[in-house]
């Protein structure tokens, strides 16, 4: 019997102190003045220290732990391109946890935006040509100049077939030799 107690006494206290849990996190929507749809990326800070307790999903909804929180702490919503609210809690919670926002237009500046793209080509001087021609070289460019590091002055061509799906790959490397030879 005094099992049967116990238990109940547990539940009882499982039970509110899970509700003191709820209690603890303020959920809310944030919406438009006019067309009444939610509004996404909501900053959400406190106005007496600009810390920020939170911001609206992509649905418009917030959450915030009362813990972060007085009762008499102004709680400021910002979104770009409307005006900031301010509301106290306790105004918040008379609200519905439902916030409205309205349109703030604004008529900005014109803005021109301008760059210079660098030439696409290097300007070169021609230089004697070399008395044996170069293949296979590799090169860099450092402050403006092209420096050629290394090359090789045999010719290698890609020998390319037409009927390359031959049956025998004997046949084309046969093929292959005796173009080499020719070249």
């Amino acid at each position: 019997m005094l099992i049967k107690y116990l238990r109940v006494i547990l539940f009882l206290c499982v039970l509110l102190w899970g509700t003191s849990v709820v209690d603890a996190q303020t959920k809310g929507i944030v919406v438009d003045g006019v067309k009444g749809r939610s509004l996404s990326d909501v900053n959400i800070y406190l106005q007496k220290d600009s810390v920020g307790i939170g911001s609206t999903d992509r649905n418009g909804e917030f959450m915030f732990s009362r813990d972060q929180i007085t009762i008499s702490d102004t709680i400021v919503f910002l979104h770009v391109g409307y005006f900031p609210l301010k509301c106290t809690l306790s105004e918040l919670q008379h609200l519905g946890y439902k916030v409205v926002l309205h349109e703030h237009p604004q008529l900005l500046h014109e803005v021109v935006v301008s760059g210079e793209r660098p030439p696409f080509f290097l300007e070169w001087t021609s230089l004697s040509p070399l008395p044996k021609p170069l293949y296979s070289f590799g090169g860099f460019l450092h402050a403006g100049k092209i420096y050629v590091v290394a090359g090789d002055e045999t010719l290698v061509r890609m020998v390319t077939d037409k009927h390359r799906r031959s049956t025998s790959l004997l046949s084309f490397t046969m093929t292959a030799c005796m173009r080499w030879e020719e070249l």
